[in-house]
């Protein structure tokens, strides 16, 4: 119980007008819930930080491993004399290619796709 508290419950518990109202009793289960619900915060708090640094850790290391296996698929297209495909390859990876590829739209079908070609 912190200082403050117990310095209030016992004034509360020797106060003889207050004694048979037992505030000092009401007083330290309130202060011993309230600690305990700090201490079970701490904890969680703790546990959710533990949590998402291991998140960042895993993310940090598959981004790695992507990074290496891309690498590794660039070198054996090069290595096989494909570096046709290495230019396919390396569009699949992009996001908007491979959103594109799924929707099985021609390019010139998008939206915006006459700007690009006056443009060009």
């Amino acid at each position: 119980m912190s200082r403050e508290a117990s310095s209030l419950a016992e004034a509360l518990a020797k106060e003889p007008d207050l004694q048979p109202l037992q505030f000092a009793d009401d007083m330290s289960k309130a202060h011993a819930a309230a600690v305990n619900a700090a201490q079970a915060l701490n904890r969680e708090v703790d546990e959710d930080a533990a949590a998402t640094n291991a998140l960042r850790a895993a993310r940090v290391a598959f981004d790695k491993a992507a990074r290496a296996y891309a690498r590794i698929i660039e070198g054996v297209l090069v290595d096989e004399g494909k570096e046709n495909d290495l230019s396919q390859y390396v569009l699949a990876r992009d996001p908007a290619y491979a959103a594109r590829r799924k929707a099985n739209v021609p390019i010139t079908e998008e939206p915006g796709a006459e700007a690009a070609e006056q443009v060009a």
